[in-house]
Parts: structure tokens; C-alpha cells; sequence
């Protein structure tokens, strides 16, 4: 692929300190944009933007809870000072909980709707209104990829907080792709749905899902391999596999999808 798909574009990319956001921060980087690395993990996110820059990327480290409103502004706000806006959000930071239903309380699951619901909204609302005047000028306009899942479209066991958020985020996609183009703002939204995919979250959830034999076995590596065999790839996917998929969404080359569903799955929602 050439280089430049991205070229002179802002991108502000959450949950970007690790694994598939970790993996869209350097790619975005690679191919032109300038990029705001948000995330709650200081350290991991100073460290990546300091390499990168190392190489001469343009990437800056931001803190950002996405559950808080006030940080959303604080973050939009500082973009649109130092930058002139945004042209490309990525919606990419969450958490997962995997739990029978009778042991879920209300407490987690309101906390995750709280971060992977509640926290694309504000996205959406705080990263199109700084997007709004550069996506006017622009023929493309500009692009909010939203990270749902496959889970967003088919059932899991133990998966009901995890599954329930991510069906949100596809409703929220659809909405907002609409709103926006019916409104005449030129922001494109779109939802990525990866299956399971080797970043440290999975790896967590496999114990998890280890641990209460939702699969059937108690071994970690077994229920790895268990979920490999589930795709027709046979193997998880990688974030530099998913990063790829976000780049093409959020690029002048899908100038004309909006509301529209990108399966990164390895063949999982066709099987």
C-alpha cells in the first residue's frame, strides 16, 4: 500500500497506549497524519508518542478519560488550539467483562455501558463538533471510525455487559452517519467489528473465559485455540490486521460509506 493515505490529516485515536490502538497510532503516523495518542495509561502512551517522534512522527500523547465529559472538551479544545481541529476520530478505547448473567451485577454492568457506550458518545458529539468547520472545506470531509465487535451483531455466553455495549456502538454509528450527512456536516461514521484479537484485553478475557469453562475447558491455551478453530482463518486476528481495516475506513478511499459495518473478522459473522 502507498504511503500517504492519511497524509496532513489530524486523527485523535483513543485507547491508543496498547494493543489495536497502539497498532492505529503507528500506522496513521506511517502514512502522514499528524496524531493525538489518547488514553488513561500515561506512561504507556508517553512512551509510544516519544518513539515516534523519535522517528519524526508527528504524535502527542493526551490524557483522556473517555467516560468524562469534562475531558472530552478539555481534549477537543486543546486539539482545535493547537491543530485547527480534528479531521478523524477513532473511537477505539473500551473494556470487556465476561461473566455468566447471574453473577453480573448492575455495578459492572453499568460500567462498562458507562465507558463503551456513554464513552463513544461523547466522542461523537465532542469529535464532530471539532471537526465540523475543517470537514466543510474538505472533499472528503471528515471520518469517525467507531471499534465495535463482532459481538455487536451475534451472541456470546458470559458476554452480556461486553455484547450489549457493542451493539450499541453499531445503533450509534448508523444514527449519527445519518444525522450528519442529512445535516450537511460531511463527517462520515463507521463501525469496525473485529473478532478476538491478540492484544492484552484478549489475553485477560481468555483467563477469564478460562476460568469459568465457557468454552468448555479450563486451559488458557486451549481456549485460544478453541476460539481460533471458531474462524474460518483459523487464527486471531492481530491489531496491525485490525489497524489496517481502520485506516481504509477512516481514509479519502472510503470518501463515499458512511453508516456502514467493516467485519475484521476473519470470516467469523459469514460462518
Amino acid at each position: 500500500m502507498s504511503a500517504g493515505r492519511v497524509q496532513g490529516r489530524v486523527a485523535l485515536i483513543t485507547g491508543a497506549a496498547q494493543g489495536i490502538g497502539a497498532a492505529t497510532v503507528r500506522r496513521f503516523a506511517a502514512e502522514g497524519a499528524t496524531v493525538i495518542a489518547a488514553d488513561i495509561d500515561d506512561d504507556a502512551g508517553t512512551a509510544l508518542a516519544a518513539e515516534l517522534r523519535a522517528r519524526d512522527l508527528p504524535v502527542h500523547y493526551r490524557h483522556l478519560d473517555i467516560a468524562s465529559e469534562a475531558e472530552w472538551i478539555a481534549a477537543t479544545a486543546w486539539a482545535t488550539a493547537t491543530f485547527g481541529g480534528l479531521d478523524i476520530l477513532v473511537n477505539n478505547a473500551g473494556i470487556a467483562l465476561v461473566k455468566p448473567i447471574a453473577d453480573t451485577t448492575l455495578e459492572e454492568f453499568r460500567r462498562v455501558q458507562r465507558i463503551n457506550v456513554e464513552g463513544v458518545f461523547l466522542g461523537i458529539k465532542h469529535g464532530a463538533a471539532a471537526m465540523r468547520e475543517r470537514a466543510r472545506r474538505h472533499p472528503a470531509g471528515g471520518a469517525i471510525v467507531n471499534l465495535s465487535s463482532v459481538l455487536g451483531m451475534r451472541g456470546l455466553p458470559d458476554n452480556i455487559a461486553y455484547g450489549t455495549s457493542k451493539g450499541a456502538v453499531r445503533q450509534m454509528t448508523k444514527c449519527a452517519a445519518i444525522e450528519f450527512a442529512e445535516r450537511g456536516d460531511n463527517i462520515r461514521v463507521n463501525s469496525v467489528h473485529p473478532a478476538i484479537t491478540a492484544t492484552p484485553m484478549v489475553a485477560a478475557e481468555l483467563e477469564e473465559w478460562s476460568a469459568s469453562a465457557t468454552l468448555g475447558t479450563t486451559d488458557v491455551s486451549a481456549t485460544r485455540s478453541a476460539f481460533a478453530a471458531r474462524l474460518p482463518l483459523k487464527r486471531l486476528g492481530t491489531p496491525e490486521d485490525i489497524a489496517a481495516m481502520v485506516l481504509f475506513v477512516a481514509s479519502d478511499e472510503c470518501a463515499f460509506t458512511t453508516g456502514a459495518e467493516f467485519a475484521a473478522d476473519g470470516g467469523r459473522l459469514a460462518a
